[in-house]
């Protein structure tokens, strides 16, 4: 039966030729090797680029702190002796008012403590010392006196 449908087929059409794809597939494979190498230079280029940029960052401010003559020493002992929390008032002073020595600000009002006893002659213990309903801060911020009434006499 095979015979006889050979037998068949006109002239005109001669027998087709099967492609062989093994030619093309030894011609790609070495454009795909040389497109990884490709790659993995350019990749080993950026790294490379990416490298010498960091260390060069990194070095800059490292150069501009050793030349510079403007350079302080970190100072590690306390400017203010016996006042931790730098009022101006000494901690054995603060201790016998009865005012903080961890906070500027005992009463939290907007004065430090220095400037209510010196200043203001309000108490650094209440933040309100003439009980008019306003902190001392804010009286003294808006010119009115703290420890009493009326205007602030500012000399």
């Amino acid at each position: 039966m095979l015979e006889q449908q050979e037998n068949n087929i006109p002239e005109s059409h001669p027998p087709q030729q099967i492609p062989n794809y093994t030619d093309s597939y030894k011609s790609d494979r070495g454009g795909n090797g040389k497109k990884i190498i490709l790659t993995v230079i350019i990749v080993v280029v950026i790294l490379i680029i990416l490298l010498l940029a960091y260390k060069f960052i990194k070095k800059a401010p490292e150069q501009e702190d050793q030349s510079n003559e403007n350079f302080y020493p970190v100072v590690l002992e306390d400017p203010v002796p016996g006042d931790k929390d730098r009022d101006g008032i000494p901690d054995i002073e603060e201790e016998k008012l009865g005012t903080s020595q961890e906070e500027f600000d005992t009463d939290g009002d907007g004065l430090t403590d220095l400037e209510e006893i010196e200043k203001w002659k309000t108490d650094p213990l209440d933040p309100d010392t003439d009980d008019d309903g306003f902190f001392d801060g804010y009286e003294v911020l808006k010119g009115f006196n703290p420890a009493g009434e009326g205007k602030l006499e500012i000399e």
